[in-house]
Protein backbone atom coordinates (compact mmCIF):
# COMPACT_ATOMS: atom_id res chain seq x y z
CA UNK A 1 0.00 0.00 0.00
CA UNK A 2 0.89 3.50 0.00
CA UNK A 3 2.73 5.27 2.94
CA UNK A 4 1.46 7.49 5.59
CA UNK A 5 0.58 10.39 4.38
CA UNK A 6 1.84 14.05 5.91
CA UNK A 7 -1.15 15.31 8.18
CA UNK A 8 1.49 17.49 9.95
CA UNK A 9 -0.68 20.31 8.60
CA UNK A 10 -4.38 19.09 8.82
CA UNK A 11 -7.11 19.84 11.29
CA UNK A 12 -9.28 17.01 11.14
CA UNK A 13 -10.10 14.49 13.49
CA UNK A 14 -8.53 11.67 11.30
CA UNK A 15 -5.61 13.55 11.50
CA UNK A 16 -5.40 13.68 14.90
CA UNK A 17 -6.03 9.68 15.74
CA UNK A 18 -4.40 8.34 12.84
CA UNK A 19 -1.09 7.28 13.57
CA UNK A 20 1.92 5.76 11.75
CA UNK A 21 1.10 2.23 13.67
CA UNK A 22 -2.74 2.26 13.24
CA UNK A 23 -2.23 3.34 9.53
CA UNK A 24 0.50 0.15 9.38
CA UNK A 25 -1.63 -1.94 10.99
CA UNK A 26 -4.58 -1.39 8.64
CA UNK A 27 -3.22 -0.28 5.31
CA UNK A 28 -3.24 -3.56 3.52
CA UNK A 29 -6.65 -4.33 4.61
CA UNK A 30 -9.35 -3.90 2.36
CA UNK A 31 -13.43 -4.95 2.48
CA UNK A 32 -14.95 -7.56 0.56
CA UNK A 33 -16.07 -4.87 -1.99
CA UNK A 34 -12.36 -3.60 -2.55
CA UNK A 35 -12.71 -0.54 -0.08
CA UNK A 36 -9.15 0.62 1.89
CA UNK A 37 -8.03 2.70 4.59
CA UNK A 38 -6.21 4.79 1.77
CA UNK A 39 -9.63 5.28 -0.03
CA UNK A 40 -11.62 6.04 3.72
CA UNK A 41 -9.12 8.43 4.70
CA UNK A 42 -8.44 10.14 1.07
CA UNK A 43 -11.24 13.41 2.10
CA UNK A 44 -9.49 14.08 5.17
CA UNK A 45 -6.28 13.86 3.05
CA UNK A 46 -7.23 16.30 0.47
CA UNK A 47 -9.19 18.40 2.55
CA UNK A 48 -7.14 19.70 5.40
CA UNK A 49 -9.62 21.63 7.11
CA UNK A 50 -9.80 24.56 9.32
CA UNK A 51 -8.50 24.83 12.92
CA UNK A 52 -11.17 26.14 14.24
CA UNK A 53 -14.22 23.91 12.31
CA UNK A 54 -13.21 20.44 12.86
CA UNK A 55 -14.61 17.71 10.25
CA UNK A 56 -14.01 14.07 10.50
CA UNK A 57 -11.96 13.63 7.64
CA UNK A 58 -12.62 10.31 6.30
CA UNK A 59 -15.85 8.11 5.13
CA UNK A 60 -16.42 4.17 5.62
CA UNK A 61 -16.57 2.97 2.20
CA UNK A 62 -19.45 0.06 2.80
CA UNK A 63 -20.52 -1.53 5.74
CA UNK A 64 -18.20 -3.86 6.10
CA UNK A 65 -15.65 -0.83 6.50
CA UNK A 66 -16.74 -0.73 10.62
CA UNK A 67 -15.72 -4.55 10.49
CA UNK A 68 -12.56 -4.69 8.73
Amino acid sequence: SSEYPDLRKHNNSMASSLTPAIYARLCDKATPNGWTLDQCIQTGVDNPGHPFIKTVGMVAGDEESYEV
